[in-house]
């Protein structure tokens, strides 16, 4: 830390130590396009042999990792698995 502030004491004089250095954090770990994809993807289709996407097929469908997934449709709030409307059912002895 003392050789950064150092260095930046050399090149800009008192200047250089009295503003903050602007700093660019972490790097998110996949591109906005691709969060996009997964997105239009869960919400728009289902797969070829299911009824609705999970975390694993479309971790493999998009070749990234299954937590990546999660973490994505959990902050958009997607549930893929939840239905909104209730199935009722046809069996006259359902009640009993």
């Amino acid at each position: 830390m003392a050789a950064l502030w150092r260095e930046r004491y050399l090149e800009q004089c008192v200047e250089g130590l009295l503003k903050d250095v602007p700093w660019l954090g972490r790097t998110p770990p996949i591109s906005s396009a691709v969060t996009a994809t997964l997105i239009a993807k869960t919400t728009q289709s289902t797969p070829a042999s299911a009824t609705h996407w999970t975390a694993r097929t479309m971790a493999r469908e998009m070749s990234i990792l299954k937590a990546l997934v999660s973490r994505i449709t959990r902050a958009d709030g997607l549930k893929p698995h939840r239905v909104d409307s209730v199935k009722v059912s046809n069996d006259p002895q359902f009640a009993d």
